[in-house]
């Protein structure tokens, strides 16, 4: 009854990430939680030099409604990383509306993590339920 389905892909600094998430009720701890039903697409896409084109889009397939959408650019190179984003949510949650913001990040680059491969970001963060 639950499924989470991931698929990635890397070109050089492009990438793109793919997920389907399916939960059913019995799947929540706090039984006011909905199942819920979503897909949800990332890339990142190099466009010119250290310029990137970055996109996000999350939707709801059980209520048929965009749950959150995020496109910017980012400037990155092998000291810092910089963006300027959008980003519109559609969804209400108590107090809080759909709402529409412009994100900008800056980070400076350590070399100490050596983990992740240079270059390839997907900014801001995900955001997938648990």
């Amino acid at each position: 009854r639950d499924n989470e389905v991931y698929l990635s892909a890397r070109y050089g600094r492009s990438a793109i990430d793919l997920s389907y998430l399916k939960l059913s009720q019995e799947a929540f701890i706090d039984p006011t939680l909905l199942a819920r039903e979503e897909i949800n697409v990332e890339t990142s896409l190099l466009v010119y030099g250290n310029w990137s084109l970055f996109g996000m889009a999350r939707r709801d397939l059980e209520n048929d409604q965009m749950i959150e959408t995020r496109a910017g650019l980012t400037y990155e190179d092998e000291c810092f990383i910089a963006s300027l984003g959008y980003r519109r949510r559609y969804t209400r949650d108590r107090d809080l509306q759909p709402g529409t913001s412009v994100i900008a990040t800056i980070g400076l680059k350590t070399g100490l993590d050596e983990s992740s491969e240079p270059g390839v970001h997907l900014l801001p963060h995900r955001n997938l339920p648990l």
